[in-house]
């Protein structure tokens, strides 16, 4: 699974060691993407009457520094990926896909928009493209439609098993 993460950086009273503490801990989550925030007052808020402000040159380094861990660690997710088989929707013009764990492909055209693929991942980080799984069976997906059998392996159970996801999914019941 991803797990990602929100940062705010240069919040008054951070100091030099509070960042590398941030900095150090972060390399060493399995983090699949970071989203870093330089802190900026607010009127009316509470931040914005604290002393100890940072310097803007200081907050958008660390800024930068956060960035670049949080690609390195969003780099070695995606390389993790690559040759896993994931479930994915297609986007956009049917040529990119995002997968059940939030990866962005490139696929081969021939998809209409919203319609659940199973893709193996290749390519390299950065530039991940999804090979489409023959024998996975798809389902283009409209507002308006229930989503019970979108992407389904076809299974020697066949109805029993729709039947069965259908009762858990409108039910909430495990059994």
């Amino acid at each position: 699974h991803e797990v990602g993460t929100d940062l705010i950086v240069g919040f008054p009273g951070e100091t030099d060691r509070d960042f590398a503490r941030t900095l150090a801990m972060i390399e060493t989550l399995p983090l699949s993407h970071a989203h870093v925030f330089p802190y900026s007052d607010r009127p009316g808020t509470e931040g914005a009457s604290l002393s100890g402000k940072v310097d803007g040159e200081v907050v958008r380094a660390r800024a930068r520094a956060l960035r670049e861990a949080g690609a390195r660690l969003s780099a070695a997710f995606q390389a993790r990926q690559i040759g896993t088989t994931r479930r994915a929707l297609t986007v956009d013009d049917g040529t990119r896909a995002v997968t059940d764990n939030y990866l962005k492909l490139s696929i081969p055209p021939g998809r209409s928009r919203n319609e659940w693929v199973h893709l193996e991942i290749q390519g390299r980080p950065g530039a991940l493209e999804g090979v489409t799984i023959p024998g996975v069976t798809s389902t283009l997906i409209r507002q308006d439609d229930a989503l019970l059998d979108a992407g389904r392996q076809p299974s020697p159970a066949g109805d029993e098993e729709a039947r069965s996801e259908k009762h858990r999914r409108t039910t909430g019941s495990g059994s």
